[in-house]
């Protein structure tokens, strides 16, 4: 019963990436048929064999389609030697249609767990996208491409390991059938084996099973690793861990490798102990069809028992796959548990879409009463309310982990805020349609992303193929890239590396800065855009950040004071609270928590 379920929950896991179990009827269908070709070629065998052993046609012409065929064929009915020729034939043309017909319904099922494989990448990387940024908060990207590629593939292996189950189901009760028509005494002595077999294996089946989760979980932590490691290559390097990582890599990575081994060990087991086990009852049932004969004192069946022992043979071979059945499900179980952990965490992760568009902001962005927090138990954010108007700009300032980007993240709904606690124009901004709401929005941040493209590309990107050359070389000029891309041997078409590498951080902040005007969006966040630049650096990229907010609704968060001196409204937040808001001169005048940061980093 516990395989059945488990069946049942495979069936619901492939309608969860819109593959129609019932597709899977053709190899089904197929597999049959080619049973029922097995059974007509071994029915044949039995006569055939006990006609040749006893010299003897009656057998052949016994059967019931034999009088018709024979009325229509009165030479093949006085040839002994042709008769035994068409029932060869017939045998071998059976036993092919047979073996046909299996190619068909491997290779169609095949062709379905292989799309399967690729509709579980596309499925779950669409869930990747629709995910807010808490779950990327949660899981890291090595684990979540190791969910995308090996654990898919490994599904698809061990599900395409299973594809021959209905193929061996089929021919096993074609097989039993056989058995009972030749010998139902010798059928009970054989059934009494097969629960032998399935309980010997079981305790196999629930070691597989651990061991596939252990090695899932394994392979999580690698990937972690990998991840760790290769994104932080500088500073494995300038503390000199390359041999400590090496060691480590290869205690994880030899984890792996005993618990794979492990899974195929026990899965290789499986056959030779089956087929021991069989061998077994085998010699038990030629002891018995010996005395069965004796106490005959003939030997006219003689032929239907070697019959019966070629069929037994491949009902034990037919047994032992599906059996295996539940080796291949318990070895999925850890990959099955993973993916199926990704499509789990909709209501925990999702971002809801809203129904309205969003064109433009009207008036104003509004916080009322927020209070927000990654997890329940710290608010990062307590009872905000302020606004920031159009056109203008408002900076946020305060100490590190005040909860200044926490406020940047939720007007971009990487975050969900409370409901009625964030509004544009007095509508709650769940109501948005995040395209839209995005398209009418651009960040500029300490942390530049950039893809290991060509410059062009990451400038262009999310933009369209609209920008023509014209406009995209004043755009660089205003982003004051103009001397840098003339330096690129390739111009515009160099590639930049792994996460821009090949930039300096000035470089990169003006890409995004660029990247900020091709959009031409009306709200624009600037997240510490200069924090970690030298000075000269920081007054050309503050050049660049001009051209950038000019009749735009700014919203600036800052640690250097001295980037928001032109803003229009500052908001002094600390430990998630607002302590202050103002004008500049208001809040200096005032000689509060902003007088005291301002005055402290003028005397550094």
């Amino acid at each position: 019963m516990k395989t059945f379920r488990r069946l049942q929950n495979i069936n619901q896991f492939f309608k969860s990436f819109s593959v129609r179990p019932a597709l899977f009827s053709i190899p089904a269908v197929m597999a049959l048929a080619a049973a029922l070709f097995e059974a007509l070629s071994l029915g044949l065998l039995i006569p055939l064999t006990n006609a040749i052993l006893g010299q003897d046609t009656v057998a052949i012409r016994s059967l019931p389609f034999a009088n018709t065929a024979l009325g229509w064929f009165p030479k093949m009915a006085a040839s002994d030697s042709i008769l035994y020729g068409v029932m060869i034939v017939l045998v071998f043309t059976a036993a092919v249609v047979k073996v046909l017909l299996q190619y068909g319904s491997r290779t169609s099922a095949a062709y379905l767990i292989r799309d399967f494989t690729h509709r579980a990448r596309c499925r779950l990387f669409e869930q990747y996208l629709s995910y807010g940024k808490l779950f990327f908060d949660k899981y890291n990207t090595g684990h979540l491409h190791q969910v995308l590629v090996t654990f898919t593939q490994q599904v698809a292996y061990h599900f395409s390991q299973c594809q021959n189950f209905l193929i061996y189901l089929f021919l096993l009760v074609i097989y039993i059938v056989l058995l009972c028509a030749i010998s139902w005494k010798l059928t009970i002595i054989s059934v009494m084996i097969f629960p032998v077999l399935y309980f010997a294996l079981n305790w196999v089946i629930a070691k597989i099973r651990r061991s596939s989760e252990d090695n899932a979980n394994q392979e999580r932590e690698l990937g972690k690793k990998i991840h760790n490691v290769l994104s932080c290559i500088p500073l494995v390097k300038a503390y000199t861990q390359e041999k400590f990582e090496k060691r480590e890599f290869s205690k994880m990575s030899q984890m792996i490798r005993m618990f794979e081994f492990s899974i195929d060990k026990k899965l290789n087991f499986m056959s030779p102990a089956q087929e021991i086990i069989m061998l077994s009852g085998i010699l038990l049932l030629m002891l018995c069809v010996g005395l069965l004969v004796a106490k005959d004192g003939t030997s006219s069946g003689i032929g239907a028992y070697l019959v019966y022992f070629v069929v037994l043979r491949r009902a034990s071979a037919s047994f032992g796959s599906v059996n295996n059945l539940k080796g291949e499900i318990a070895a999925v179980r850890g990959p099955l548990r993973e993916i199926g952990a990704i499509l789990m965490n909709n209501d925990e992760f999702i971002v809801q879409e809203g129904c309205r568009e969003f064109a433009d902001l009207g008036e104003k962005i509004e916080f009322r009463n927020l209070t927000f927090s990654y997890r329940e138990e710290r608010a990062i954010l307590k009872n905000l309310s302020f606004s920031i108007n159009r056109g203008e700009m408002t900076a946020i300032v305060g100490p590190t982990g005040a909860g200044k980007t926490t406020i940047a993240h939720l007007i971009l709904r990487f975050y969900d805020a409370p409901q009625g606690t964030l509004l544009l124009d007095g509508v709650d901004i769940r109501e948005f349609t995040l395209a839209s709401l995005r398209r009418s929005m651009a960040i500029v941040s300490q942390d530049i992303h950039l893809f290991n493209d060509t410059l062009r590309s990451n400038l262009l990107y999310g933009i369209g193929p609209g920008v023509g050359e014209e406009r995209l070389t004043r755009i660089i000029e205003q982003a004051r890239l103009t001397n840098y891309v003339r330096e690129l041997p390739s111009g515009l078409d160099a590639i930049i590396g792994d996460r821009g590498v090949q930039l300096s951080g000035g470089e990169k902040q003006r890409v995004s800065i660029a990247r900020a005007l091709l959009k031409n969006a009306d709200i624009l966040i600037l997240d510490e855009a200069t924090s970690a630049l030298d000075s000269e650096t920081e007054r050309i990229v503050q050049e660049a950040v001009q051209e950038v907010v000019k009749g735009r609704t700014t919203i600036v968060i800052a640690h250097r004071l001295s980037t928001i001196k032109n803003a229009a409204k500052i908001i002094y937040i600390e430990n998630g609270m607002i302590l202050e808001c103002g004008t500049p001169a208001a809040l200096l005048e005032s000689k509060g928590k902003f007088y005291q940061a301002w005055t402290e980093q003028k005397m550094v």
